[in-house]
């Protein structure tokens, strides 16, 4: 009986110690690309496939100083992230790598990053 509770706390315990290790990672840092002026494109790798499966990569648009957003995730090896900027707005492109299809687009106005 004491066995099983010993067990048991065992089993609480190291529940615990994963939420506390995996809550609020942002995954290993891999490389920074240059959108426009003052701002750029970070990117992390959120999961490691191994051999047997593809990594997982997030992408985030920063000023490097204050702002910083999610803009972008890519889990599959048939897809490529592309970014640029045009007037006042960033652009973030999901592509296709063999129909170079347009998967998502996210818009981010320059005005907000400024806090205009």
């Amino acid at each position: 009986m004491i066995m099983k509770k010993i067990i048991t706390v065992f089993w609480i315990m190291a529940f615990f110690i994963f939420l506390c290790y995996s809550c609020g990672r942002t995954g290993t840092y891999d490389r920074t690309w240059l959108i426009s002026e003052g701002l750029y494109i970070e990117l992390y790798k959120t999961y490691s496939g191994g051999a047997l499966a593809g990594d997982s990569y997030d992408y985030y648009l920063t000023d490097s100083s204050g702002y910083r957003e999610l803009v972008m995730s890519k889990h599959h090896d048939d897809e490529r992230v592309t970014a640029n900027s045009e007037n006042d707005t960033v652009y973030v492109f999901k592509i296709d790598r063999h129909t170079h299809d347009t998967l998502s687009i996210k818009k981010v106005s320059i005005n907000q990053i400024n806090g205009e």
